[in-house]
């Protein structure tokens, strides 16, 4: 028989080599692909803190400007002032007296009332109210009917006063002379 020579041996493939080969290159290109997207990661973390930190500097910056500015006496009192003023402007209009004490003046004249006395705090208006009898002979509790009565229905001088008139409990006095104390709100 003849047996092969060395130069002639057959080649056999080993089938499992190829799928080791690919396999093996399979690995490689997973191993390269992962360390190039960690290295991008580690980049991007590392831009990310320094951008960050650069943030947190301006802002810390920024928050030291603020609190100067907010030391300073004319910036507080204009934030306050912004802050309040709603509340200010109505105190402001609730503390006109002089507006008052005209519209007091101004029933004293329409209803034939006196006011004695005048207080003016939290928004409110107090006074006693008297009616005399005149010479025509009007009963000064009708002037007291009437006073209250338009106050009570919105009509007359009432009707545009900037009061509304609080409960009336005690009416004095004797056929001459009529008496009550009286608290008005401010509209």
């Amino acid at each position: 028989m003849n047996e092969p020579s060395s130069s002639e041996t057959p080649i056999t493939k080993d089938p499992s080599a190829n799928s080791k080969k690919s396999f093996m290159a399979i690995a490689v290109l997973l191993l390269a692909v992962s360390a190039g997207l960690s290295g991008y990661l580690k980049y991007q973390v590392w831009s990310f803190s320094d951008k960050t930190a650069a943030i947190r500097q301006e802002l810390a910056e920024f928050e030291t400007k603020i609190g100067i500015l907010k030391a300073d006496p004319a910036v507080a009192a204009a934030d306050l002032l912004n802050r309040n003023k709603a509340s200010l402007e109505q105190d402001i209009s609730r503390s006109e007296a002089q507006r008052y004490v005209t519209a007091l003046t101004k029933l004293h004249l329409d209803y034939d009332v006196d006011f004695d006395g005048f207080s003016f705090s939290n928004g409110k208006v107090s006074t006693i109210v008297s009616a005399r009898q005149t010479s025509a002979g009007v009963d000064p509790i009708d002037k007291m009917i009437r006073f209250i009565g338009d106050y009570r229905s919105g009509s007359g001088s009432a009707a545009t006063s900037p009061f509304v008139l609080s409960e009336v409990r005690l009416v004095s006095g004797d056929n001459t002379s009529r008496t009550f104390n009286v608290e008005f709100k401010i509209k």
